[in-house]
């Protein structure tokens, strides 16, 4: 992976003294993404008491990049550090630790991409021996050429990528979270230089080979290290509108935000450091929250001395056809391993016989459930009466709602909203699902089958159109059906009713009411036919957990035993949802023996208006993938993935009995 290198140097880190990742505080700055508005609104208070907060943050990010330098096994005082400073406050975070780095005795260079610099931090590098190059001819500073022609333009721009090639650190602060849309100008003609460097660090600046054979003249290419978020890309919506920056490190102010947390742009931002400011942020206003182990862990029900296997959970799953009997078999593996009390099947004769021969505690046949997995192999076009998918249809109509959230009871026997239990649609269920749905069903998309559905429903997309903004679209996808959208890939989005509907909710929620979760714990071996399968059997084992405690708490009257359902949207259902994409993700990990994912866990540093720089002390255990060797693992298939299910539990309820010590 890209950021390897650059993370390693974050290693042997000091402890922040009385903190740990189970402190709420740093549980919120490493789990929850909050808005640039709402970032910049917290900010405010802070400015008008003279806080410092441009020199706080620019005293965190020198000492990454101080920590990235010493990982490529240079030294500070040997090191070339170019910085693409835009004209706004990013800019200004950059050239205050470029400041800092040029007094250590590095090497500074600013390449001027805007039309100013700010002017108080420009001064403060310059004095400290840094540099400035104006690249961008409408650029007006004081005491520097500007407005020059066009054979100028070219002979800076020759020298900037010479500068950009042969640097150990490329800082890129050329636009902050106040930006919208793409980067334009010289901007734009710098990130398109700067990828194309990146693509081949051994080329020099006029495009000839620099190595002459002996291995001389050869260069690493240079760490980009982005100042609060990559420039160019969609801030608050994750999306790549156009020209942008891909960083190896980015180093975010005071929280995370959606798009560092959100694909495609986090897969573009590298290893991740939040820089505590000591903003008074609202939980509430998260609009994007991780999935953790102690979120996960806290989703995982304990059995009781008093419990059997009815109140531990019954699980159902219309999973499998005779084209693919396969599909059964691991959903119902899956469901099996996953904690639940029993697990019944309805699926054809020939699924049935496989399903009985790999798991004969399964029972077959009709009878409660508290959670349905349906659609795994199933074909749509299937109409028989007794097929999979006429199953399938019957029992997905019993969801089925009008625009105003009703059930619509036509041709169906009706039946009260809370009293329906959650259902896990997956694979060609979806072709099944009604228009509006109740919003404990939850689908599980990939980007082409959300994509066909939303065709379905009247927005046609492709493709690529849900890749290039998957958060958007899953949105779009809960908003029209109400369902709990769990779209997979290697960054997992899921999206789910917040239980509010009026924007200002539980933390993780989006401003529309919908509550975000992601999930990247799984590395990309997960890939594999039938991984799917599991993953939808787990979740429907989780859901009818849960919907057993619930219906038979100790301290349950009879009105809350009816009104279990009552939570059936978010936050219980999308939590749970995420958390199964977690468990299948580390599951996905221990199977292939690949720690390489995602989303790796962000590192938390901390800063003091007067002071230095501490980094949390749980940087250093081995739940952070940069502080391990890094493994690029070996290939899997989905029955793999089961193996590994009863571990990856076993090690989340020990975190769940920690965190009950601790509460």
């Amino acid at each position: 992976m890209r950021d390897d290198m650059a993370m390693s140097g974050l290693r042997g880190m000091r402890a922040d003294n009385g903190t740990s990742d189970d402190d709420p505080r740093t549980r919120m700055l490493r789990t929850m993404a909050f808005t640039s508005s709402d970032v910049r609104a917290a900010e405010r208070p802070l400015l008008d008491r003279s806080v410092p907060l441009m020199r706080m943050a620019s005293r965190a990010l020198a000492d990454v990049c101080r920590s990235v330098v010493n990982a490529r096994g240079s030294e500070v005082e040997r090191s070339s550090i170019v910085i693409l400073a835009g004209a706004g406050n990013n800019g200004g975070d950059g050239l205050y630790a470029g400041s800092l780095l040029a007094r250590s005795g590095a090497g500074v260079t600013v390449l001027a991409v805007g039309t100013a610099l700010h002017d108080a931090a420009a001064r403060s590098l310059m004095r400290a021996g840094g540099r400035v190059l104006v690249v961008d001819p409408r650029c007006r500073i004081p005491g520097f050429d500007t407005g020059f022609d066009d054979a100028e333009l070219r002979l800076r721009l020759t020298a900037s990528a010479d500068l950009l090639l042969h640097a150990d650190v490329v800082m890129d602060a050329m636009t902050g979270i106040g930006s919208k849309g793409a980067l334009t100008g010289t901007a734009s003609v710098m990130a398109d230089l700067l990828a194309e460097i990146l693509h081949d660090g051994r080329r020099c600046a006029d495009g000839n080979d620099d190595n002459d054979g002996n291995g001389e003249g050869a260069h690493d290419r240079p760490t980009v290290v982005a100042v609060d978020v990559p420039s160019g890309l969609g801030v608050d919506s994750g999306t790549v509108p156009g020209a942008s920056i891909t960083a190896d490190v980015t180093v975010t102010f005071g929280a995370l935000k959606p798009c560092l947390v959100v694909p495609p742009v986090c897969y573009r931002r590298g290893g991740l450091v939040v820089v505590d400011l000591g903003l008074d942020l609202d939980p509430g206003r998260a609009v994007v929250r991780r999935m953790d182990a102690s979120c996960a862990s806290s989703r995982l029900v304990v059995p009781g001395a008093g419990d059997m296997k009815y109140s531990r959970g019954v699980v159902g799953l219309i999973t499998g056809s005779q084209r693919y009997p396969g599909a059964g078999v691991l959903s119902v593996s899956a469901a099996a391993r996953s904690g639940c009390g029993m697990v019944r099947y309805l699926g054809p004769r020939r699924a049935q016989d496989l399903v009985l021969q790999a798991m004969p505690e399964v029972v077959v046949g009709k009878g409660h459930v508290q959670a349905w997995t349906v659609g795994c192999g199933v074909d749509p076009d299937d109409h028989d009466d007794d097929s999979p998918a006429s199953a399938v249809g019957a029992l997905l109509r019993h969801y089925q709602t009008d625009d105003g959230g009703s059930v619509s009871t036509t041709g169906v026997e009706p039946m009260p909203p809370v009293s329906m239990p959650p259902v896990c649609v997956d694979a060609g269920a979806l072709d099944l699902l009604p228009d509006h749905v109740l919003p404990q069903v939850v689908i599980t998309p990939h980007a082409g089958e959300l994509a066909r559905l939303l065709t379905r429903m009247g927005h046609p997309r492709t493709v690529d159109a849900v890749l290039d903004d998957p958060w958007g679209n899953a949105v779009l996808v809960h908003r029209i059906t109400g369902a709990t959208v769990l779209l997979k890939g290697a960054m997992t989005l899921v999206v789910g009713d917040d239980g509010q509907g009026d924007g200002l909710h539980p933390d993780g929620a989006h401003p529309d009411g919908a509550r975000t979760m992601v999930s990247g714990a799984g590395p990309a071996w997960l890939s594999t036919a039938g991984s799917g399968d599991v993953l939808a059997g787990l979740i429907g084992s989780l859901l009818a957990q849960w919907r057993a405690s619930r219906e038979s708490a100790d301290d349950a009257t009879a009105e809350e035993r009816s009104s279990a359902g009552k939570d059936r949207g978010c936050p219980a259902v999308t939590e749970i949802a995420a958390a199964g994409a977690y468990i299948h993700g580390l599951s996905g990990r221990m199977a292939s023996g690949c720690d390489v994912c995602a989303d790796a866990e962000p590192l938390i540093m901390r800063v003091a208006p007067v002071g230095g720089v501490t980094r949390d002390s749980s940087t250093s255990s081995d739940r952070v993938p940069w502080n391990r060797a890094r493994s690029i693992g070996h290939p899997i298939v989905a029955s793999d993935l089961i193996e590994q299910l009863q571990f990856v539990l076993a090690s989340l309820l020990r975190r769940h009995e920690d965190d009950d010590a601790r509460r």
